[in-house]
């Protein structure tokens, strides 16, 4: 259960040996406040009623998506062959993965049971992609999560986390694969599909 909190958290939110240097702040504030603003808005008792809870996540999805890059999210959870995919199926697979991401997780985050969050440290790994470490302390126990940001056009958005040190897009990059290596896209999109509308059955 709390490692499908501590992922669900990351949704605000490859671990390698590096100097650390340092980074703007303007670079990883607009992540950090989202992830307090985040916290705020599960602590705030005006929106723990059930009548509440639609208007809740509209403004967790709000919070939530605006720091992340799907499509580059998607292109990482496919690897190489995403040049294979039709501009059509990459819109769906887009699409698919974004709300498979929400079914999955947005409603765990809503199980948060007032973890603390503590940034560590922001590193430069290339020009373009910045880390961004934090501890999420749960009862005893410390989790580590970190951030991957790249500057696109939409400027800095998170593209992979990780937990502990496992990528959440190397996960997903592994079941596709899995899938596309005995099946074709479409396959992959329907199957995609299902999921998503089984998860959101009510």
């Amino acid at each position: 259960m709390i490692r499908r909190f501590l992922i669900c958290l990351s949704m605000l939110v490859w671990m390698m040996p590096l100097a650390v240097v340092a980074v703007e702040p303007s670079q990883v504030n607009d992540l950090k406040q989202s992830v307090q603003q985040t916290i705020e808005l599960l602590k705030d008792p005006a929106f723990s009623s059930v009548e509440k809870r639609l208007e809740r996540r509209e403004q967790l999805r709000r919070l939530i998506y605006g720091q992340f890059d799907f499509v580059t999210m998607s292109q990482g959870a496919i690897g190489p062959k995403w040049h294979g995919f039709t501009p059509a199926q990459q819109q769906r697979f887009i699409e698919l993965f974004r709300q498979l991401l929400e079914s999955s997780y947005l409603g765990k985050i809503e199980n948060y049971q007032g973890e603390a969050v503590d940034f560590t440290r922001d590193i430069m790994e290339t020009a373009n992609i910045v880390r961004v470490d934090s501890t999420v302390h749960h009862k005893s126990q410390d989790y580590h999560l970190s951030y991957r940001l790249l500057n696109g056009p939409s400027g800095w958005r998170v593209f992979d986390v990780a937990i502990e040190g496992v990528s959440l897009v190397n996960n997903y990059r592994a079941q596709f694969q899995q899938i596309l290596s005995s099946s074709s896209v479409d396959s992959l999109l329907d199957k995609l599909a299902q999921k998503v509308a089984g998860d959101n059955k009510p």
